[in-house]
């Protein structure tokens, strides 16, 4: 099968239903990690005198964490965001995180699918490309 097979070939309802089962799952544990992220950073104000010195530790590791979460171009912005979010003082009710995922699953719904499908699409010609080699 080549290239243009792969890209051309059309997938079975089975197949469909696997692949928005799987987006959804993404999705849906994106948005768990992403709450629990901004609850990890409103939970500095908890500790009394630790507050400003936890965020200077958390920050840095949430802007990474939000960053390879949502990769890409938006997720590089929101991972910057977030650090400096937890950094900045009085600033940890925003839940920067959180927001991301809005953005990426509500605001760009069809961009975020399309993005997930293609690489789904690159898997798919790797697989092909090993049987081709396996043959």
């Amino acid at each position: 099968m080549s290239n243009n097979q792969v890209v051309n070939r059309s997938f079975n309802l089975e197949e469909k239903q696997r692949l928005l089962d799987e987006f959804n799952t993404t999705k849906n544990n994106k948005l768990v990690a992403s709450i629990a992220l901004d609850a990890v950073g409103m939970l500095s104000y908890a500790i009394p005198g630790f507050a400003e010195l936890g965020d200077l530790v958390w920050g840095p590791i949430a802007g990474i964490a939000t960053f390879v979460m949502y990769r890409g171009f938006s997720g590089f912005m929101a991972g910057g965001f977030e650090a400096a979010e937890e950094m900045l003082p009085f600033t940890d009710a925003i839940p920067g995180v959180s927001m991301m995922w809005v953005y990426k699953y509500k605001v760009r719904k069809k961009a975020t699918f399309a993005a997930f499908l293609k690489d789904r699409k690159t898997e798919a010609e790797m697989l092909l490309m090993l049987d081709e080699h396996l043959k």
